[in-house]
């Protein structure tokens, strides 16, 4: 039986758009004025935050890691989760061949005689 490539490309489709989406909301924290051993978290765009990532400092790091891997494990959870959904909605339904030749009765499903 050939599968349709249809599904797969509208899953791969919704989920670049829930991604793109997610890349522009602003859930990734930077700490900005430090001042001493203070400083204040400011939420930028994902992808703002990894531009700048390899500039920050170890304490900047420390204070934010953990609100920024929940924040991006929680978009990438999203996105595979409508991924999935749609291609299961999408997906084209299969009846088996042999399914007329069953029916159900008080004890699960018996052939009913036909050939």
């Amino acid at each position: 039986m050939r599968t349709h490539p249809r599904p797969f490309l509208l899953a791969l489709a919704c989920s670049s758009a829930v991604l793109g989406v997610g890349l522009l909301l602003p859930i990734w924290y930077k700490t900005c004025d430090i001042v001493g051993c203070c400083g204040a978290r400011s939420p930028v765009p994902l992808w703002k935050g990894l531009v700048g990532l390899p500039r920050v400092s170890q304490y900047e790091f420390d204070r934010t890691k953990y609100d920024n891997g929940t924040n991006g494990l929680i978009l990438l959870s999203v996105t595979g989760g409508v991924g999935v959904g749609v291609f299961r909605a999408c997906r084209p339904r299969t009846r088996p061949i042999d399914a007329d030749d069953y029916s159900e009765g008080p004890l699960g499903s018996h052939p009913d005689g036909r050939l």
